[in-house]
């Protein structure tokens, strides 16, 4: 589950994706919404918050920084898992055998970040 915070000052939870869409509310400052889906154009995120469930746009939203970390506990160990059992973590290269599972980790981890 991702949590999002409100980043602005004020921040419109709306009915659709779009700016002209009925206003549901009003989230303040720090107001964190459960992540549920986001817009074909990537530029508004729905959000469950306090119960209420509606649209905001992602430009004044961050993931919140405690949900990263488990965000990104998450990704590194599933990045670990796809390197571990990839067909790469067996290759033996010429002159210098098989790498070391740290660093092909490390290199599937740089590929992530770099993406």
């Amino acid at each position: 589950m991702t949590i999002w915070r409100v980043t602005a000052t004020a921040l419109n939870l709306r009915e659709k994706p779009a700016r002209e869409s009925q206003i549901l509310g009003v989230l303040k400052h720090g107001s964190q919404g459960r992540f549920l889906a986001e817009s074909q154009d990537g530029m508004w995120l729905e959000l469950e918050v306090d119960g209420k469930i509606g649209w905001c746009w992602e430009g004044f939203l961050e993931v919140f920084p405690e949900a990263a970390d488990g965000l990104l506990t998450q990704m590194i160990t599933s990045i670990s898992d796809i390197v571990d059992h990839s067909t790469i973590s067996q290759y033996y290269w010429a002159e210098r055998g098989i790498a070391p599972s740290a660093y092909l980790r490390g290199m599937g981890l740089a590929y992530l970040q770099a993406k």
